[in-house]
């Protein structure tokens, strides 16, 4: 329905006044007067980094427009603070769930498993909730330094031919989540890196 005419624009006057001009976008006129595409006032937003740069305008208009109208208890001047961008999001607290990547297992190749066809080694876990990606690491010891793959994947599995018949590896999986500045951090699977053996 056009709120722009009758009999809307007569039955709702002060909707019709509030959402005159954008009442296909839903947007309410008051907040139309600032409105910018320009994102210099930020440090890097490309990479998501929303944090004021110094000599920011908009820091101006803040403090002309905002806190000098706002009084304290003895009708003194509030002042106003910046709050550094990382201090902000979400984080985890006694209020406040904890932020993925969550808790998640290893499936298989099981710890300890011997016989494993080489040529074509399919690793497994569960999913774990909020994750970006994977990382998944295969080495020759089980402080996982000496790595003979390292890999990638948005999935929870990948086949690998990269190893040698009758040797002993370590496989660990590690949960990945930085698409969100207000939620980034790795998680690796519950289980320590698992052993196993490939076949002669």
């Amino acid at each position: 329905m056009n709120i722009s005419e009758d009999p809307y624009r007569s039955r709702y006057p002060y909707i019709y006044e509030t959402y005159a001009e954008e009442y296909n976008e839903g947007t309410p006129r008051w907040n139309n007067l600032e409105v910018e595409d320009d994102l210099s006032d930020f440090v890097d937003p490309d990479n998501l980094n929303f944090a004021l740069r110094d000599g920011a305008p908009i820091l101006d208009w803040v403090a002309e427009d905002v806190y000098d109208r706002v009084y304290g208890a003895d009708n003194e001047d509030i002042p106003f603070e910046r709050i550094p961008f990382e201090e902000i999001g979400l984080e985890q607290d006694e209020h406040r769930l904890e932020l993925g990547p969550l808790p998640f297992h290893k499936l298989g190749p099981e710890a300890g498993a011997g016989d494993v066809n080489a040529e074509e080694v399919q690793f497994w876990w569960t999913p774990s909730y909020n994750a970006d990606r994977y990382r998944v690491r295969i080495a020759k010891d089980a402080a996982m330094e000496d790595l003979v793959v390292e890999v990638e994947t948005q999935r929870n599995h990948i086949v690998t031919p990269d190893l040698a018949p009758g040797e002993e590896y370590y496989w660990q999986v590690e949960a990945v989540v930085d698409q969100s500045r207000s939620n980034r951090g790795t998680r690796v699977g519950e289980e320590g890196p698992w052993p196993f053996g490939t076949r002669d």
